[in-house]
């Protein structure tokens, strides 16, 4: 993709300061009706029902300049990113939708450009079958507002952000949003490993609430320590039980029975 820019930020935390070329005032903060300010995972898989549903996983990644959310097993009737943009009002914005190429995703995409800020745009893919699901934005550059309602019955999703910089402020054509969104879907091994049209996040990461650590797909003594140190850190990636945001033994008790029930 031309000019494609490698903004900064989008790694940890709940919302990205600034990227780089005032593309950000603090966007890119997530949500669902169940849950503000999602954090980001940095390819670790999250398994907390208070986010995106009872049995839900996600992850986001970060790589090359573009962010990614993963959600499988989802319960919710929305999703939606917000806070600030660098544009400030000047510029331009627009909204389209199309389906992808494997014919199992509609694309809600929203751009943001024309300024001399690197643009930002976003795809939001969901289950094609979901013909309810509708987009609704702030009509105005300075808002990163951009919500999918209409999305009970959903149990899946997937958000893509890409940024492009140059003088002019270039948006993503749709034709690239379009081989982007394929591209995604076409990850080695992920998202979609056995062809069920179900993300996997044992493709990205690991085989249950137990695999924290790499070698994915195995369990021993890394796992163990990673879960610990995240447990004495008060780390989102040893949440694992409910209430969220509290660490107690319930958080301890789901890991120690998946890693005892092991990787299937």
């Amino acid at each position: 993709m031309p000019n494609l820019y490698a903004f900064t930020d989008g790694v940890n935390g709940t919302s990205i300061s600034d990227g780089g070329r005032d593309m950000y005032d603090g966007g890119n903060r997530l949500s669902t009706n169940l849950r503000s300010d999602i954090p980001y995972s940095d390819s670790i898989v999250v398994r907390n029902d208070a986010i995106f549903g009872p049995g839900s996983a996600y992850m986001t990644k970060k790589i090359n300049g573009i962010f990614m959310l993963f959600a499988e097993n989802t319960g919710i009737t929305l999703f939606r990113t917000s806070g600030s943009l660098g544009a400030d009002g000047a510029g331009s914005f627009d909204t389209d939708t199309f389906i992808t190429s494997n014919g199992q995703y509609r694309a809600f995409v929203k751009r943001v450009y024309g300024t001399t800020d690197a643009s930002v745009n976003h795809i939001i893919l969901v289950p094609a079958e979901i013909t309810g699901a509708a987009q609704t934005i702030d009509q105005t550059t300075n808002s990163d507002f951009h919500e999918i309602s209409g999305i009970a019955g959903a149990d899946r999703l997937i958000f893509i952000v890409t940024s492009r910089w140059s003088s002019t402020g270039l948006p993503l054509e749709i034709d690239d949003a379009r081989a982007l969104a394929d591209a995604v879907l076409a990850l080695q091994g992920a998202p979609d490993s056995d062809g069920d049209g179900i993300i996997d996040p044992c493709d990205f990461n690991g085989c249950n609430a137990a695999d924290v650590a790499e070698p994915n797909g195995e369990l021993d003594l890394q796992d163990i320590a990673v879960f610990m140190t995240a447990f004495l850190d008060v780390s989102y990636i040893a949440d694992l039980a409910e209430p969220s945001e509290v660490f107690d033994l319930a958080d301890i008790t789901v890991f120690v029975t998946a890693f005892t029930s092991g990787c299937p």
